[in-house]
């Protein structure tokens, strides 16, 4: 059993506004990647606001 994340909790520890220590692209596309693909989808979505690519393929394939 995976534990769900609320985007509420995501957004304590990376506030919209945050300045310093913001994650690039890469990043937040590839933190956006983990939460589609473990099905956590508003954390998905909250990564989306933040800029993730949604058109992204990995390398990997």
């Amino acid at each position: 059993m995976t534990a769900q994340l609320r985007p509420a909790t995501v957004r304590r520890y990376v506030p919209s506004r945050a300045i310093a220590d913001r994650p690039g692209a890469e990043d937040v596309t590839a933190a956006l990647w983990c939460a589609c693909h473990g099905g956590q989808q508003g954390i998905a979505h909250h990564l989306l606001r933040r800029g993730g690519d949604v058109t992204w393929s990995a390398a990997t394939g």
